[in-house]
């Protein structure tokens, strides 16, 4: 799970950002927040091929507003598997960070595939990582200026078709701890409603077929009629 330590570093530095005098000694907001794994995004899912799914967020909300999400969202590792951005980094970072709910390019503090407690892909060690339901799963936590009434991606996932199946589907681990969120001012705030998205993985193949040429056959050698 998240390093709380390094979690509260970084919502330090997101309060900082916002420099917004309306979330000192505010009150628990009312907030409505719902999140949403969407329909495919890019590319095709099917075996072989790369695909990418989004995480949208959207939250209405008083002051101080939402600065932190943190995600589990668990998948099928026989049909599908997550895709590497940034291969220069040690580990396996699925998520590409958009900048379409906070505004600005969001703070990573975890990135990450868990296959087993204590262990994120390919094989890495890292103590105190766990799923909160089931392995594997994408861990994703984030923060950013604080935002009030907003709705936009957070992160784009990037997948890859394992093996072809009539009904895929991405489960966020939720409720409990599978996603939380935070305002400025230290409280976590609920999810209301979370929505996944239902898909196919079509089975990989290629084409294939026989070239007919045009026109009629030659009359004599040398060229055609018609």
């Amino acid at each position: 799970m998240l390093t709380r330590r390094l979690f509260a570093i970084l919502v330090s530095v997101a309060l900082v950002l916002s420099l917004s005098p309306a979330v000192v000694g505010a009150q628990q907001p009312s907030t409505y927040a719902a999140l949403t794994i969407t329909d495919v995004t890019s590319g095709t899912p099917a075996v072989g091929s790369d695909f990418t799914t989004d995480v949208q967020l959207s939250v209405t909300t008083n002051q101080p507003g939402v600065v932190g999400v943190e995600l589990y969202e668990n998948f099928d590792s026989t049909q599908v598997e997550a895709v590497d951005t940034d291969p220069a980094t040690p580990g396996v970072q699925p998520a590409e960070l958009r900048s379409s709910f906070f505004g600005t390019n969001p703070i990573p503090a975890a990135n990450e595939v868990i296959i087993a407690a204590n262990t994120i892909a390919p094989g890495i060690t890292v103590p105190g990582r766990a799923c909160p339901v089931s392995y594997p799963c994408v861990h994703l936590s984030l923060v950013g200026p604080a935002q009030t009434n907003r709705t936009g991606v957070i992160a784009r996932l990037h997948w890859r078709g394992v093996t072809a199946s009539p009904l895929t589907s991405f489960a966020v681990q939720y409720p409990g701890t599978g996603v939380a969120l935070s305002d400025a001012d230290g409280y976590l705030i609920p999810v209301n409603a979370v929505t996944v998205s239902n898909f196919e993985i079509l089975a990989g193949g290629s084409l294939g077929g026989i070239v007919l040429r045009q026109g009629v056959p030659p009359a004599v050698p040398g060229g055609t009629q018609g």
